[in-house]
């Protein structure tokens, strides 16, 4: 019998022939995840390991947008509606060496941040569940930033804002900007502009306390879809300008919101708190 080769074939033959060829002579590629392109990117040999890739998205998927709406429907109907909107810009954090979580990327810090809110909002003097989502996003103008929607009983908004600013490093402003200058809302900002506090803004007919916020945070959706092989109005996302058969006006919910980068195993562009996940199932379930 002729002796099989160090590549695990046997050479050719009449015994070599018929002899079955060895599986698995090619390592298989478990990691069908697309690469970035980028200073992150970890597809990449490190000490002989290949590690998995970053996900990386451009947009929400689609009905995500419904998907907020709903979540912000239960918690108005349970009487915790979400009624304030955080925007934090995590570029200008993590370019700030003197801050402790200067060495963190956008998706650790997204959860750093959720965790750090849980625990603010359960504290012996608050004692309230942190019912939020929690979008990323990316602008060429701002950076990276998160859209923290979020319940805050209003004898505890002051002590909010004395959290965010905490967290950010950056104290709020003295005074009230502007109007011309000030976001929709807006009750509070930083001195350097890198966070905004501020409150529900309607954009059309009210429908419940938190609608438009929520609509608001699932604008990354994406206002077309295909169908077969064209593009027509996405009729999933609730919120769209009137070119592609919304209700709305201008292009506020139909704007890109940039490339994001998760993690190895999820897309990181949003996060939901488990209590108010909790909540809507309890909802679904009857319960209360």
């Amino acid at each position: 019998m002729p002796e099989v080769a160090s590549s695990g074939v046997a050479p050719k033959g009449e015994t070599g022939l018929l002899r079955t060829p060895p599986y698995y002579k090619v390592r298989a590629d478990l990691f069908p995840y697309r690469p970035h392109d980028g200073p992150d990117d970890i597809s990449i040999m490190t000490k002989g390991v290949r590690k998995r890739p970053k996900r990386v998205t451009n947009s929400l998927k689609i009905g995500e947008m419904s998907e907020f709406v709903s979540y912000a429907h239960v918690a108005y109907q349970q009487g915790t509606p979400l009624n304030v909107l955080i925007t934090a810009r995590l570029s200008t954090i993590l370019r700030n060496p003197d801050h402790r979580l200067f060495s963190s990327n956008g998706y650790d810090l997204m959860k750093i941040y959720n965790d750090g809110w849980r625990r603010w909002c359960w504290r012996p003097k608050r004692r309230f569940k942190a019912k939020s989502i929690i979008v990323r996003e990316m602008s060429p103008k701002e950076g990276e930033h998160i859209h923290h929607l979020t319940h805050v009983p209003a004898d505890h908004i002051p002590a909010a804002i004395d959290y965010i600013e905490r967290f950010t490093g950056e104290r709020r402003l003295s005074r009230k900007r502007t109007p011309d200058v000030r976001t929709r809302g807006e009750v509070a900002c930083g001195e350097k502009n890198s966070w905004h506090f501020a409150t529900e803004f309607p954009d059309g007919k009210p429908e419940f306390q938190g609608y438009w916020a929520a609509a608001y945070i699932g604008k990354a959706e994406a206002s077309e879809r295909l169908f077969r092989g064209r593009l027509v109005p996405n009729s999933s996302k609730l919120e769209r300008g009137i070119e592609f058969g919304g209700r709305i006006k201008n292009s506020r919910y139909d704007q890109t919101q940039g490339y994001i980068i998760g993690s190895a195993a999820r897309r990181g562009r949003y996060l939901i708190s488990r209590a108010l996940i909790a909540s809507r199932n309890d909802a679904q379930t009857g319960l209360r």
